[in-house]
C-alpha cells in the first residue's frame, strides 16, 4: 500500500514538473513568447504577471525563467539588488508575489531533478 501512495505521489510530482518544465523549456525571444502561463498552478498565475511586469522592462522574462540560481535565498539577494543598485521599483507585495513565483521556480526545478535522478521512483 505505502509502495502505491509513493508511487503514486512520484507520478504525480513528475507531471506537475513535467507540465512546468515545458511551459519553461527554450531559450531566447522566440521561446519565451511562447511561454504558458496557463500550465502555472492559478495560484503561481498572478505572482507570474507581477514578475513579468516588474521585470521585464530591464530584461527578458526567459533570462530570469532559464537561470541556474538554484535557491530563493539567492533569488532574495538578485531582488535586493535589482532594487537597491538597479533602481527597479517594487512594492512589497510586488517584492512578495515576485518572490512567491521564483520560490514556485526552485522548488519545482528540485522536485523535477530530485524525481529525475532517483532510480525506480
Amino acid at each position: 500500500m505505502k509502495r502505491n501512495v509513493r508511487a503514486s505521489l512520484a507520478m504525480a510530482v513528475l507531471a506537475a514538473a513535467c507540465l512546468v518544465s515545458s511551459a519553461l523549456a527554450g531559450h531566447g525571444e522566440k521561446k519565451a513568447a511562447a511561454f504558458d502561463e496557463g500550465a502555472l498552478p492559478a495560484a503561481q498565475r498572478d505572482n507570474y504577471r507581477v514578475f513579468s511586469r516588474a521585470c521585464s522592462g530591464c530584461h527578458k522574462p526567459a533570462k530570469v525563467l532559464h537561470s541556474p540560481v538554484a535557491t530563493v535565498r539567492e533569488w532574495e539577494k538578485i531582488v535586493d539588488r535589482m532594487v537597491s543598485m538597479h533602481g527597479a521599483r517594487l512594492s512589497k507585495d510586488d517584492r512578495t508575489r515576485i518572490l512567491a513565483f521564483l520560490t514556485y521556480l526552485c522548488e519545482t526545478s528540485r522536485k523535477a531533478r530530485s524525481t529525475a535522478s532517483t532510480p525506480g521512483s
